[in-house]
């Protein structure tokens, strides 16, 4: 039973130590890729970054200025129905005044010729 324990033991140093090895690797290559970039691409990170920031507020500013328009053409749209329904009741008072007077008019002339004929 102690051999059990010893060896998990020593696997689990072996397990840390392998561990700390990839780390320190992976932050070897992680510093050779950053020169490589440094190298081949002789460029500001700092720069790069506040390039993207400056893109990314831009963008919002684009989309704040669109969700503007959006609601600017909403608004617009419910003027228009509004107008539209006010236009609608309008020209149907003066189609009903209007049919109102060619019913009269009609009116007027059946008496008329109805006149003309009694005195013939």
């Amino acid at each position: 039973m102690e051999n059990i324990h010893f060896e998990k033991k020593q696997l689990m140093q072996q397990w840390q130590g392998t561990l700390i090895s990839v780390q320190r690797r992976d932050e070897a290559l992680q510093d050779w890729l950053l020169n490589c970039v440094d190298i081949f691409f002789p460029c500001n990170v700092k720069a790069v970054q506040d390039a993207i920031l400056e893109q990314q507020q831009q963008d919002l500013t684009i989309e704040n200025e669109i969700d503007g328009y959006r609601k600017d053409i909403i608004k617009e749209q419910l003027k228009n129905e509004q107008l539209t329904a006010i236009l609608k009741k309008v020209l149907k008072g003066e189609k009903d005044s209007v049919d109102k007077a060619i019913h009269k008019a009609t009116n007027e002339v059946k008496e008329l010729e109805n006149e003309m004929l009694v005195k013939l």
